[in-house]
């Protein structure tokens, strides 16, 4: 068993997901990490938690735990 999980793929043609523009992609319906991870319910807990709102997250780094560079606003 992995201590890490694989790198997402890009629907629909399966590349590597380059870690850019994960909010656009999963706002569309293109979550590379669809059937894994809901990015859009992590993202509404973040605001309604934070009283933000998620405006980018323009780049992510390879493997688990290692998510980061996420952008907030004030409501």
């Amino acid at each position: 068993m992995s201590f890490r999980d694989d790198w997402p793929k890009m629907p629909p043609d399966g590349s590597d997901f380059d870690g850019k523009q994960l909010l656009t992609l999963a706002r569309s319906g293109n979550s590379p990490f669809h059937g894994v991870w809901d990015i859009n319910l992590l993202i509404r807990e973040v605001e309604e938690n934070l009283g933000a709102e998620v405006i980018d997250i323009p780049d992510i780094f390879m493997g688990s735990n290692n998510y980061v560079s996420s952008y907030f606003q004030s409501l």
